[in-house]
This record gives structure tokens, sequence and C-alpha cells, in this order.
């Protein structure tokens, strides 16, 4: 990742939001088809992104008063662990039918996040 993204030690440091997101990106994101350095550098930052977000604002607690769906589980376990494209269809979808798997991200055409709505999280 860029200089212009994350300082050099906050990603290298593995309790931090960046490194923990750039560990998140690097080995964990299941995006399919997988994405390339230099061809899909756009979508890498912005996934990057949005998990330093979803790190820096303790992300696996959000929905910890939330009751497990016996589909789904709580909202949470899926918000980073879908394979789909963070703006692809998404800002439509339902989260009690798992349509909406990175759960209010709303992005414009040209694939830049243009809103996040995430009322209920605490």
């Amino acid at each position: 990742l860029s200089a212009n993204v994350s300082e050099s030690d906050a990603i290298n440091d593995e309790s931090s939001p960046q490194g923990k997101a750039f560990y998140w990106i690097t080995c964990e994101d299941c995006i399919d088809p997988p994405l390339q350095p230099g061809i899909d550098d756009a979508q890498i930052i912005r996934r990057y992104i949005l998990a330093v977000f979803y790190y820096a604002t303790n992300g696996p607690h959000w929905f910890d008063d939330f009751p497990d769906d016996d589909m789904f589980g709580k909202p949470d376990e899926y918000w980073m662990s879908t394979c789909d494209d963070e703006c692809f269809d998404n800002w439509y979808g339902d989260i009690s039918d798992g349509t909406m798997f990175w759960g209010g991200v709303r992005c414009n055409e040209d694939g830049a996040i243009i809103e996040l709505f995430l009322e209920g999280i605490s």
C-alpha cells in the first residue's frame, strides 16, 4: 500500500487498525476473483480503508448486543467475510436476508464510496 494511504509503521504494527486491515486484505480477503496489485489498486485501497475503519471503530464488537440469526449469525460476522465486491448491489439489500453483506456501504457508478449507513451499531 502506498505511503499516501497509511504509514509503514502503522501497517507493520499488527495490533493497529492499519496492521489488522493489511493482514486481512493480504491474507483473509476472499474476494473472487482475487484482486491484483497494479490492476485493481483502487479497489484494494477502498477495501483496505473500509477494513481500517472497521478495526478502528471496534467492528468485531459492533453487534455484540444483537441476537445471533439462525441462518447468518451476527451482522459483524459477515461484514468483511463476504467474497463479494463491496460496492456491488449491496446498498438496497436487506441485512435480515443476508443480501447486504457490506452493510451500508454505498458507492457511486465509478466505485467511489459515497456513504456509510451504520444505524444500529454500538
